[in-house]
């Protein structure tokens, strides 16, 4: 029974000048010169291995029938099923493995049920549409000027898989073999041939969601036969219009020929939308490619992983996203050495009009200067993002992270969005620094004076501590005063979330020095006091004799002498550019007397 036969198809723009309306007796048809455009298979087997076998048995006891009186209607329906590779789409269905089953008999061949299989919304399953009048494709004998004719029809219900659509369709065959002769066809001639001319009277009524759409039409259909071939060795396919007949497909019996295969296909929805509340939309890719013996799919969606990619020939892909996506079909033909190849890829734009809230956290949450921030969306129904750490870089990622060069307080804003609708939020991050603890610098005084102690090295945000002293006035502020009475070690932490370091600082005390031979009652008055090394005396009285300054430390070592010829004055400018920062006791000796005053030296 199995048997399959290669027909090649011609390009449409080769029937331009081809003559198919003359026939007659002993004619010589030549159409040689016919440009391939693909091939497709049509084989013969057995109805039990058609694939269709449970799917009637399934409708026919569904529908009231017993088991064994419904093995005798699949028995009497047919005994061959021819199958195609023809594919097409009905509305919302894509059609696939066309199979007609036909029952031969001695005087005739009728088409008595068809088998196909719709997918539709996700749903794929196996249809067989009995004939509710067999349609007769051929009465034997076939033979010049003989002619037949019959009625047929059939009803496609889809309400099963859930879809309001049906489609029904009424029809009136007359054949009639007008011419004999000789045939040429690109594949070989064939010197004894039968040509036979059928209108076929055609009405379609689609039933769509409550609406019924008639489609009435004459369809053509002129055969060669050739006792070569138990199938016809060339078909031209065509419509009777006002305008005359028009043929638009021709195919022919041929050799399994290498042809450069063509990737084509299309999408239903058209314009695919996301559910709103489910966040995903299904949409079925239709292959129209030609001579192509595999396919390979990809959707453009990587975050569907291995979902992305599809080696069927009608896939279906689900989309969980709104936006741009590229599909790429890349079908190859394996017939030919070496192996064809084509690619075709389409835009396809998914539509989302769910509403977009924007939110987000970010770790840690307070942080530290040279370290990353991770920051996470937690947006809703959002995969598109922009982000504005506050210092003037962005990303686009949905989840970044990022590293401030400053400390400081910033306002990070997000802004998320789908092809729709957008929402924005914003969330102030706070950055510490890095705390270098600064004491300040060592420093001598005299016992029973005091000393402000000046730590630094942190931030805005920085906690300043000294350790615990009977000396200070205070042990949480920044500057307090010391007041020592010995030679004491003061140490400082600065502190804030991120980290913390430690200083000290050394304040010497020495005791007091006493000038020889002071004048009892006498004083100097400096100013300004504290100075930078350069200062006035102002003298209790005139003098007007050699007058001597010196400068002493708080441990008594002279540091600085200067001489002065005095000629009644009251007042001196010192100039001791040279004196590091400290106290110091100044003391002017002039004849047997001495006058003495603190000095403090800052920078």
């Amino acid at each position: 029974m199995d048997s399959s036969y290669i027909y090649s198809k011609v390009n449409v723009v080769d029937l331009v000048g081809l003559a198919f309306d003359y026939t007659g007796e002993n004619m010589v048809w030549d159409y040689s010169e016919m440009e391939i455009a693909e091939q497709n298979e049509e084989w013969f087997v057995g109805p039990n291995q058609s694939g269709y076998f449970e799917s009637f048995m399934f409708t026919c006891v569904a529908s009231g029938g017993n088991y064994i009186g419904c093995l005798a209607q699949w028995v009497a329906l047919s005994n061959m099923a021819l199958k195609s590779e023809q594919d097409f789409s009905l509305a919302e269905a894509e059609i696939s493995d066309y199979t007609e089953f036909q029952k031969k008999s001695n005087n005739k061949v009728e088409t008595t049920m068809i088998g196909i299989t719709a997918q539709v919304g996700g749903n794929s399953a196996p249809l067989t549409i009995p004939f509710s009048q067999p349609d007769v494709n051929y009465v034997f004998p076939i033979a010049y000027q003989n002619a037949d004719s019959s009625n047929s029809g059939f009803y496609i219900n889809l309400e099963p898989f859930g879809y309001d659509l049906s489609a029904r369709r009424i029809q009136k065959r007359v054949n009639t073999v007008d011419g004999w002769g000789s045939l040429v066809t690109p594949y070989t001639s064939f010197p004894q041939t039968l040509r036979m001319f059928t209108t076929i009277e055609v009405t379609d009524s689609l039933i769509y969601q409550g609406d019924t759409l008639a489609l009435p039409r004459t369809e053509l259909l002129i055969q060669w036969f050739s006792p070569l071939f138990g199938q016809p060795v060339l078909k031209a396919h065509g419509l009777r219009t006002e305008a005359g007949d028009v043929i638009h497909t021709v195919d022919f019996i041929d050799s399994l020929r290498c042809l450069p295969p063509r990737a084509g296909f299309f999408y239903y929805p058209l314009a695919p939308v996301l559910h709103p509340s489910d966040r995903f939309v299904d949409v079925q890719f239709f292959n129209t490619s030609t001579n192509a013996t595999h396919y390979a799919w990809n959707f453009g969606d990587t975050d569907s992983g291995s979902s992305n990619t599809s080696s069927l020939k009608n896939p279906m892909h689900t989309y969980t996203k709104g936006g741009e996506y590229s599909v790429t079909l890349a079908v190859r033909n394996e017939q030919c050495t070496p192996v064809t190849y084509d690619t075709l890829s389409l835009l396809l734009f998914v539509t989302d009009t769910a509403d977009v809230t924007a939110a987000f956290t970010h770790t840690p949450d307070i942080g530290c200067h040279g370290d990353n921030i991770y920051f996470t969306s937690q947006s809703q129904n959002a995969y598109n993002f922009h982000w504005d750490f506050g210092d003037g870089n962005t990303s686009s990622l949905q989840n970044p992270s990022h590293k401030y060069n400053e400390s400081g307080t910033y306002t990070v804003s997000l802004t998320a969005s789908n092809t729709t609708k957008s929402d924005e939020i914003t969330h102030d991050v706070i950055v510490y620094p890095i705390t270098q603890a600064d004491a300040g610098n060592d420093t001598t005084i005299v016992r029973g004076e005091s000393v402000t102690l000046h730590g630094s090295g942190g931030d805005f945000l920085s906690q300043y501590v000294w350790d615990d002293s009977e000396y200070l006035s205070c042990t949480d502020c920044r500057n307090p005063v010391a007041t020592p009475q010995e030679t004491t070690t003061f140490f400082l932490t600065v502190s804030d979330p991120c980290n913390e370091s430690r200083d000290s600082v050394v304040i010497y005390v020495t005791p007091p020095v006493s000038s020889p031979a002071i004048t009892e009652g006498s004083s100097l008055s400096i100013f300004p006091n504290p100075n930078g090394g350069q200062f006035r005396i102002s003298l209790p009285h005139s003098i007007s004799e050699r007058a001597v300054i010196t400068i002493s430390n708080t441990i008594g070592q002279e540091i600085f002498r200067s001489e002065y010829a005095m000629s009644g004055e009251q007042e001196i400018a010192v100039w001791a550019h040279h004196l590091p920062r400290g106290f110091y006791i100044v003391t002017l000796n002039s004849g047997d007397r001495y006058w003495n005053a603190k000095l403090r030296v800052e920078r």
